[in-house]
């Protein structure tokens, strides 16, 4: 992605293709994600990794924990049987992460899946650096999310 500017002379943009016509860069393309503008802040909702996912547990089914970040934000998609069963999402700033989505669907909720995203985040927050985890104010919970945090003393 390549924004060449905002409310500038039209006759500067015309020359963009021009100056940067011979502009090449190899890049390795790992993930495409999906992105909504929350408050002039472009958030990831969703991630599509193009690269094999994290298998988490062989007893039973396994779990398969997929991670997208995104400077300090990270979307967490965790699936099971090849469906998507879940989903956490947070944001780290200084020496804390913060747990803004929690989300299971309700054909999964006896799964553990929860737990495998809250530990997902933990770790991602961990190998990030960060001091603490919390969970933010305005988390977005389905039902049973405050039985699962309680027990997990938050």
């Amino acid at each position: 992605h390549v924004t060449v500017a905002d409310g500038i002379d039209p006759e500067v943009i015309a020359a963009a293709p021009h100056v940067l016509g011979a502009y090449r860069r190899d890049v390795t393309v790992t993930a495409v994600r999906l992105l909504e503008e929350r408050d002039r802040r472009w958030m990831p909702i969703g991630a599509y990794p193009l690269g094999p996912p994290a298998t988490i547990g062989r007893g039973g089914l396994p779990v398969e924990i997929e991670t997208l970040v995104d400077d300090d934000d990270v979307v967490l998609t965790a699936y099971r049987a090849g469906q998507a069963g879940g989903r956490a999402a947070g944001w780290r700033r200084g020496s804390t992460a913060w747990l803004t989505a929690l989300e299971v669907d309700e054909a999964h909720r006896r799964d553990r899946i929860a737990s495998h995203l809250f530990a997902a985040f933990e770790s991602w927050a961990a190998a990030a650096g960060t001091a603490r985890v919390d969970v933010s104010s305005e988390l977005a919970i389905g039902p049973g999310g405050a039985e699962f945090l309680a027990w997990r003393g938050r």
